[in-house]
């Protein structure tokens, strides 16, 4: 019959042959543990571990040795690993979270090695939390909770920084963000709350003065270019270094306070809104336009109103040109002459919705060539503009055809 196995000697063999040269080893700085034990000592160590804890009663010490793997985390967190960070500021901090971090997986790893067969029934048994999550909950409460102030005003630093074109360890960042995921074990609470809240705040804070300084010094065009290139920098900046579910508020946080808090101030804006990029056909500035205001809600209605109006201002101005030929086809109105336009348009593929004549005798397209061919060349300007600049969207498709009929359906005074 085996010897029965005193805890404290128990533990004093686990300790001296396990954990303490485990600490050791963490703290000489090699962080490559899986070369320190041979298998011939680990299985010494487990079994130690696995005698303890299937002795019968009152010599089976699965609690204790639950017990002790649990404070052995606390005593050597807030010894080693506490002091360390505390001590530490700015883009150091960071760095010591991310080798204090590395070192505590490589502990919990071995310490569930070591205490496996406590995880394989005392833990299922008595429904505790797992090693591995009780070695988790030790980082967190022993050291992440009293430094992830410091850690996420050194994150948000660095990631300003960033935006500024100031060169950041990416690496280092994204290491420090998988430990507040990692803390969370399994939920994103603690990494919400405890940096993407802050940083959704501090985006919006950065991006708005960056706002006042482009629309002090740029043209609604340049001012968009610029917004563009810091929402594509934003979605490389999650990838690069933040938790992938941040995109989608960080852009919207962004979009807030570049688009919508300035929309109609850059769509009205003289000399290089809306109104003048329309009027000098400029594709490319008009094409974002479109991409960026389609990302906000209800963000297209006014540029659709706006290439509506535009659209009735250069037909009104052949409707009214034309009142010089009136005389030359009595009883002809605009109408008469726009319906043979739009049913030339029609069958050439074109989308304008044919007008309805108020009255007087329809003319063919030959009575009034110039006015027909002026009528369809502005059509096809525009179906072109909705197809390449507006994404062929159904919104500027119904803004084209109200526009058309809007003007087409005027009556030009007989003389």
């Amino acid at each position: 019959m085996a010897a029965i196995i005193d805890l404290e000697d128990g533990w004093s063999q686990m300790k001296r042959q396990g954990i303490d040269r485990l600490v050791a080893i963490l703290e000489g700085g090699l962080r490559d543990s899986g070369t320190r034990f041979t298998n011939v000592e680990f299985a010494r160590i487990y079994t130690v571990c696995y005698n303890m804890c299937t002795q019968r009663a009152p010599y089976n010490w699965s609690e204790q040795l639950y017990l002790r793997h649990n404070s052995t985390f606390n005593e050597y967190l807030t010894e080693y690993a506490l002091p360390a960070l505390t001590s530490a500021h700015g883009v150091h901090i960071l760095e010591e979270l991310s080798t204090r971090w590395g070192r505590h997986i490589i502990m919990n790893k071995w310490m569930h090695r070591f205490f496996m067969y406590l995880d394989r029934y005392h833990v299922q048994h008595h429904a505790l939390p797992s090693l591995r999550e009780a070695g988790v909950a030790a980082f967190r409460n022993c050291v992440f909770v009293h430094v992830q102030p410091s850690v996420t005003s050194a994150m948000l630093e660095a990631i300003d920084r960033d935006r500024d074109g100031d060169t950041v360890d990416s690496g280092l960042l994204k290491r420090c963000t998988e430990v507040y995921v990692s803390v969370g074990q399994g939920s994103l609470s603690v990494y919400g709350d405890t940096l993407e809240s802050p940083l959704l705040e501090t985006s919006r804070a950065y991006y708005k003065r960056k706002s006042q300084d482009w629309l002090a010094a740029l043209s609604a065009p340049d001012y968009l270019a610029k917004a563009e290139q810091a929402l594509v920098s934003e979605a490389q900046r999650v990838e690069r270094f933040l938790h992938e579910t941040t995109e989608s508020v960080l852009l919207a946080a962004v979009e807030q306070e570049l688009l919508a808090a300035h929309a109609t101030a850059l769509l009205e804006r003289e000399g290089s809104g809306l109104a003048e990029m329309l009027r000098n056909d400029r594709g490319v500035d008009l094409a974002r336009l479109f991409r960026l205001f389609s990302r906000m809600e209800s963000g297209l209605a006014p540029v659709a109103r706006g290439f509506r109006a535009h659209l009735e201002s250069l037909g009104g101005a052949l409707v009214s040109a034309r009142q010089t030929d009136v005389p030359k086809y009595p009883g002809a109105s605009a109408a008469a002459a726009a319906s043979a336009a739009a049913a030339e348009a029609a069958s050439a593929g074109a989308a304008a919705a044919r007008p309805k004549p108020s009255g007087g005798k329809s003319s063919s397209s030959s009575s009034d060539p110039a006015f027909v061919s002026a009528l369809l060349e502005l059509h096809d300007r525009a179906k072109h503009m909705v197809s390449s600049y507006f994404g062929g969207s159904p919104l500027f498709q119904k803004a084209l055809r109200d526009a058309f009929e809007s003007f087409v359906n005027r009556e030009v005074p007989g003389k």
